[in-house]
This record gives structure tokens, C-alpha cells and sequence, in this order.
């Protein structure tokens, strides 16, 4: 199965069919987007360290992905509070004195305060804006090349589906 298939059918599906199905499937939705852009920003940086803080090229790339970020610092203190929180705690992780909002659909995309303290997003926007630019070039996604882990193979058949690794 080639990498644009797997996409669609491990990430792009589902998230698609979460963000249809309701609006408060907010904090769902980014438990997925987030590890799928730190995969594509590790692969596309060749990022091998467990420690993202001591990696300043990876928050370099988020600002320049999303420019609301304001700064580097300020793209790492929000993964700090969406990333850690969500995948660590279910939660939004409140650190640093970070006031934050976690808005549903009436923000544009992505806002953050001037100060970098206040972080505003739209769950569903910022998904579907990671599905594109990953989408966009799956070479970097998958890259068998890289690091650890490569994607697994999927293997259908009619009455049920599995995963196996090469």
C-alpha cells in the first residue's frame, strides 16, 4: 500500500470523520494532529532526539509553518501547553504562566497574544491546516530513510484489517 493510501486511511479519515461528527471533539482531534506534525517536522529536520527543548530548529519550523506563533519561543511554549498537556494529562497543560483559550471554531486558525501568554485555536482548522501541509509532501512523512519508527505496512482483506511490520 503506498504512503498516500495509509494517510488517508490512518490519519486523514479519521480525523476527517471527528471533525464531522461534532464540535466538541476538539481536544480529540489535536491528540491525533499533533504527533502527525511533530513526526513530519522530526522527519523533515531529521530530528532524532527524544528532547524537543534542546532542539531550537524544531520550534524555528513551527513558527515558519504558522507564522501566528509570533516566535520560536512562543510556538514552544505553546507545544509545551497542547502537546504535553493533551498526550500527557488529557488536559491543556497550564505552565509558565501561560493564560490560555482553547476557542472552537471562531478563530481564524491560530492566535497568539502579543506577549506569547494566550494562545486561541480552532481545533478542526489547525488539523485540517497539518493534514495539508503534510499531505503536501508525504516523502518527508514517511521517509524509510530516516530515524525510527517507519510507517508500518496495512494489510486488508474483507473481513478485517491488520498491521505488520516490514
Amino acid at each position: 500500500m503506498e504512503i498516500k493510501q495509509k494517510f488517508q486511511l490512518w490519519y486523514k479519515e479519521p480525523i476527517e470523520t471527528l471533525i464531522a461528527k461534532d464540535e466538541h471533539t476538539g481536544f480529540a482531534v489535536l491528540m491525533i494532529t499533533l504527533p502527525i506534525l511533530e513526526r513530519y517536522v522530526r522527519r523533515k529536520l531529521s530530528i532524532t532526539s527524544d528532547n524537543l527543548a534542546m532542539q531550537t530548529g524544531f520550534f524555528d519550523e513551527l513558527a515558519r509553518l504558522f507564522p501566528q506563533f509570533r516566535s520560536p519561543e512562543y510556538a514552544q511554549r505553546f507545544w509545551k501547553c497542547y502537546r504535553h498537556g493533551l498526550l500527557h494529562q488529557a488536559t491543556l497543560q497550564l505552565k509558565d504562566g501561560a493564560a490560555i483559550a482553547f476557542v472552537h471554531g471562531s478563530v481564524p486558525l491560530l492566535e497568539c497574544s502579543p506577549d506569547g501568554r494566550e494562545f486561541r485555536l480552532s481545533a478542526n482548522k489547525f488539523a485540517r491546516a497539518v493534514l495539508s501541509i503534510v499531505e503536501d509532501d508525504l516523502e518527508t512523512f514517511e521517509d524509510a530513510s530516516g530515524p525510527p519508527p517507519q510507517l508500518p505496512t496495512i494489510s486488508i482483506s474483507s473481513l478485517s484489517s491488520g498491521v505488520s511490520k516490514p
